[in-house]
């Protein structure tokens, strides 16, 4: 009888190990598999918040170019014209008192805001940065 013991038993104690390899492998793969998918999701939503950080969801604008003409295009719009490098740009905006004592082909960086309508620009600072001298 003491011949099956001993054969079952080293068997038996074979399994048990074997069994505690596995779990113990099972464990470990678990432990890595999740130490990489937390290493991969932490640099995807990082790239993922550089990239969607560059787009402004600010209402503020910067304009810079000379100051070439501004006017009224409807009774309660106006508009002011910047140049810069051939290229001109009109922005519409809600009034352009501060603009009147600025010569034309003078420098300016403008700071607008743009209306919750979305339809014209609050100035909000002119800067003048050279004022072109007509000898």
């Amino acid at each position: 009888m003491w011949h099956t013991l001993a054969v079952h038993f080293p068997a038996s104690a074979a399994i048990v190990v074997l069994a505690l390899v596995a779990w113990l492998k099972r464990k470990v793969i678990e432990a890595g598999v999740k130490a990489l998918t937390n290493v991969v999701n932490d640099r995807f939503w990082k790239y993922v918040r550089t990239k969607a950080s560059v787009v402004s969801h600010s209402n503020e604008r910067k304009y810079k170019g000379t100051f070439d003409d501004f006017g009224k295009s409807r009774a309660d719009e106006w508009f002011v014209t910047l140049g810069h490098d051939d290229v001109e740009t009109k922005i519409r905006v809600s009034e352009a008192r501060l603009f009147f004592g600025i010569p034309m082909r003078t420098l300016v960086e403008v700071d607008t805001e743009v209306t919750p309508d979305r339809t014209t620009e609050v100035i909000r600072r002119v800067r003048v940065l050279n004022v072109l001298r007509v000898a």
